[in-house]
């Protein structure tokens, strides 16, 4: 029935200190619609893995640190914020870092829809963007 309520996760395990692979067992056989919504996705995850295109952020544009283009621009101007950079400010990014972020993103988004979220998070840590 599917507006009948989830199991709880006592009424799943009776063990508080339960392992999540012993958790993700019980929830599934336990529970036949996160049973199938979980083949479902194994399947959406398989589909989008034979898709992949790796992006190695070593061969891209920005060779030794993150956003050198936008850095740079920064560093040469005449404003405050001069010879800093916060990532999380509104800074348009210059140059090739564009075209480098939005390579990263794709990838990442590709590796995450493949099911392969430590490829993704690997990725960035790679590209200087472990955050």
């Amino acid at each position: 029935d599917p507006s009948s309520p989830s199991p709880t996760f006592g009424e799943i395990t009776g063990n508080v200190a339960a392992t999540p692979e012993v958790v993700t067992q019980s929830v599934l056989t336990s529970d036949p619609r996160t049973f199938r919504r979980a083949i479902v996705l194994d399947w959406l995850e398989s589909c989008a893995a034979e898709h992949v295109v790796y992006v190695d952020p070593s061969v891209s544009h920005k060779k030794s640190k993150m956003w050198p283009d936008t850095l740079s621009s920064i560093r040469s101007s005449s404003s405050e914020a001069k010879g800093s950079f916060d990532p999380d400010t509104n800074h348009s990014l210059k140059g090739t870092d564009v075209i480098d972020e939005a390579e990263l993103l794709s990838a990442c988004l590709q590796f995450i829809r493949a099911g392969k979220l430590q490829e993704a998070c690997d990725l960035c840590a790679k590209a200087g963007q472990p955050w």
